[in-house]
């Protein structure tokens, strides 16, 4: 697994951790994270639960907003 996967994966992982530590309720917020040195950022998606996310469904966008 690459390191944009590993990202995803961990985006994940951390929305899930949210949820069953009671921080956050249903799908409330957005989790989003960088690479070090990358001119651009993996977000969640808007509505969906993140128990239910897969790695394609992190987004990668720019600092001007481009997907």
């Amino acid at each position: 697994m690459d390191d944009k996967m590993l990202l995803k994966q961990s985006i994940i992982d951390m929305g899930v951790r949210l949820i069953r530590s009671g921080l956050v309720v249903g799908t409330a917020g957005n989790i989003s994270a960088r690479l070090p040195g990358m001119d651009y950022l993996y977000v969640t998606p808007s509505g969906m639960p993140y128990e239910t996310l897969v790695p394609d469904d992190i987004v990668g966008i720019d600092y001007e907003g481009n997907v």
